[in-house]
């Protein structure tokens, strides 16, 4: 991964020597360059927009190298995620950012532990708000991955492209606003895609699809004793990519207490998704200063919550 301030996407520079490859200087160059156009296009228009308005020093894209755009195209499913690279865990939570976010912050970050938040932006509440905005930035703070889970929670496979475009970048733009990333992965909302969604999620938005291995079954009524039962079954070596809700107080007390005190009981480290399928460069497609509140952070007119 290349990771390039704003001055280069307009000038080519010569960080395309990074890359070990025969080519000559001016194939690199090129090479650069196309990837670099691709990154750029892959932006959400109010991300681009918002980048305008940003001295080129507070903000810089990453642009995939050889190797993560390959890694794209062989994983399971066209790209699609299911598990980590043998011997990783990931613990990921959905649905949020809702009033246990801080709590599992804390937990995890207290037991030196990385977790993935795979957030909203309009679900049990506009993420616009506080204390949202402060919870979300915590969490990038700790170390733990903000990834996108779609802005309303919709059945994707129900929608126009233009409408799953508007997930994106309602989504991409509020996160870049508040907290100042765009997230490079993307869980659909019910587990639910098609061929098309996963096109147009990979292709026109450059976002990885996460999906899991292990579903916990908090949203499925399974109850806190079963949760915890699994995650007391994890063993060290073992890889998981694990799906939790944060808006179900079981995760957030008891059986998050479970998973942390058997990781530490095995020697199991949760890392985010983005390291645990061992992928390259930055887990965000861009890092940003946040900016400041103003008339533009309401989910006033946006699709409303479907779930």
């Amino acid at each position: 991964m290349v990771r390039l301030s704003t001055a280069l996407v307009a000038l080519a520079l010569g960080a395309a020597s990074t890359f070990a490859s025969p080519l000559s200087s001016d194939s690199q160059d090129a090479n650069l360059a196309v990837r670099r156009s691709e990154a750029f296009n892959n932006l959400s228009p109010g991300v681009r927009a918002y980048l305008e308005t940003l001295d080129p020093r507070d903000y810089e894209i990453d642009i995939p190298d050889e190797a993560e755009l390959q890694r794209r195209q062989v994983t399971k499913d066209n790209g699609v995620i299911y598990n980590c690279k043998k011997g990783r865990v990931a613990v990921t939570y959905d649905d949020g950012p809702y009033k246990y976010h801080e709590l599992l912050n804390q937990k995890w970050s207290d037991a030196g532990q990385q977790v993935t938040f795979f957030v909203n932006g309009y679900n049990y509440d506009c993420a616009y708000d506080e204390p949202w905005v402060t919870y979300l930035r915590h969490s990038v703070a700790a170390g733990h991955l903000l990834a996108s889970h779609s802005w309303s929670h919709p059945h994707l496979t129900q929608l126009t492209d233009a409408e799953i475009d508007e997930q994106v970048n309602l989504m991409e733009t509020m996160l870049l606003k508040t907290v100042g990333v765009v997230p490079k992965y993307f869980r659909c909302p019910y587990g639910e895609y098609d061929a098309n969604v996963i096109s147009r999620l990979q292709n026109k938005h450059g976002l990885t699809v996460v999906q899991w291995s292990d579903d916990i079954g908090d949203a499925d009524g399974v109850s806190a004793a079963k949760q915890r039962a699994t995650y007391n079954s994890y063993t060290s070596g073992q890889r998981h990519l694990i799906l939790n809700h944060e808006t179900h107080k079981s995760a957030s007390h008891t059986v998050a207490d479970t998973a942390i005190a058997r990781f530490k009981n095995q020697g199991i480290k949760s890392q985010t998704v983005h390291d645990c399928i061992g992928a390259s460069g930055s887990p965000y497609k861009v890092k940003a200063t946040p900016g400041k509140r103003d008339s533009t952070w309401t989910c006033a007119g946006t699709p409303s919550p479907s779930s």
